[in-house]
């Protein structure tokens, strides 16, 4: 990055660390990391006046790109085995591992797992733009993600297109993951949100949880297993020791937005919620005792989805192309401070 000749405005740089591409885009207020070879995940998410980064980073270190995982050579454990925190693209399916025309899809889909071509689009004072593509293997799509920042504010705006590439009608499922954790995640983070319903699901359910399955009830609330209502717009702390998760829908637009307490720091996602209409948000407060978390993970993720419950096999609805059909999106997420609640995020970003 230092030897760019670019060090001012909005900006991108390229580097390699122990082996892994990262292309970063910058500007006055906003730092974003991506890895392109390991499914373009995004791994930085930093307000630059607060030098807060918000997404969770996974409590083991990460290996060099030359030794990869012996353990990830199986749909159920290719994602876990490999998993770093940060933001993942999830594509053509979402959670559980599934069967896609005839073969075995891993936990989370297929572009997690693949190796993205980038390029710089523009770059100059004003703007810049960062394309990444890749083309599925096991399914018959083309992905294009465009990165943007523009001036000196504190939005990414993450412009997407499928394009269908087969013969035949497919379906799939389209989602992302942005996990986030400490230091920006702690006890009394506040959720601020549109969607209206709190749903919870056999499906996906930790018996040692805190929540009960089955169950659909008014936001912010959620039943407990003691038939107890709890306040699901109030992060816990990782003494909780909990475990679960919870479907969020009923949007009337698609945003949300996770903040500090008091006057601290925030990050706002707003998305169609007509393409998304569920947002899955997992909650482990070093609940989660199975490998690989054997209770190390403090993490919560807030996950636009397109089905209900994460599984391909048994979700709905499912999205789905005819031959030659693409799909265009655009998800903008904003850094901020602020010491209110959020009461909407307009389609710039812009929290209020």
């Amino acid at each position: 990055m230092f030897l760019r000749r670019r060090r001012h405005g909005c900006r991108y740089g390229h580097a390699v660390v122990d082996g892994h591409e990262l292309v970063v885009l910058e500007n006055r207020s906003l730092r974003v990391a991506v890895t392109p070879r390991r499914g373009a995940d995004i791994v930085e998410f930093r307000h630059k006046p607060s030098d807060v980064d918000v997404l969770w980073r996974s409590p083991w270190p990460a290996r060099p790109a030359a030794l990869p995982a012996p353990w990830a050579g199986t749909p159920e454990t290719a994602f876990l085995g490999d998993y770093l925190g940060g933001w993942q693209e999830l594509f053509p399916t979402c959670g559980d591992a599934a069967t896609f025309g005839g073969l075995p899809m891993g936990v989370h889909g297929e572009v997690a797992h693949l190796p993205w071509r980038w390029r710089a689009e523009a770059e100059s004072d004003d703007e810049v733009a960062v394309a990444f593509e890749v083309e599925t293997v096991l399914s018959p799509f083309r992905l294009r993600r465009t990165l943007s920042l523009r001036g000196d504010l504190p939005a990414l705006r993450i412009d997407e297109r499928i394009d269908h590439l087969g013969r035949e009608p497919t379906e799939f499922m389209w989602g992302h993951h942005p996990a986030f954790g400490a230091p920006f995640l702690k006890a009394g983070c506040r959720i601020d949100t549109d969607a209206t319903t709190v749903l919870t699901s056999t499906h996906h359910h930790d018996p040692a949880g805190r929540l009960a399955p089955d169950r659909r009830t008014p936001w912010p609330y959620a039943e407990g297993v003691d038939g107890e209502a709890i306040d699901l717009s109030v992060v816990a702390g990782p003494e909780a020791g909990t475990h679960d998760w919870a479907y969020l829908t009923d949007f009337e637009r698609g945003w949300y937005a996770v903040r500090e307490p008091e006057a601290g720091v925030g990050f706002a996602l707003r998305w169609p919620a007509d393409v998304m209409p569920y947002l899955l948000y997992w909650q482990n407060y070093r609940g989660a005792t199975s490998a690989p978390w054997h209770g190390r993970a403090y993490v919560v993720a807030l996950e636009p989805h397109s089905s209900f419950p994460a599984s391909f096999e048994v979700g709905s609805p499912l999205l789905r192309l005819e031959p030659g059909a693409s799909l265009e999106r655009r998800l903008v997420a904003t850094a901020f401070q602020r010491d209110r609640p959020v009461a909407h995020v307009d389609d710039d970003g812009v929290v209020s």
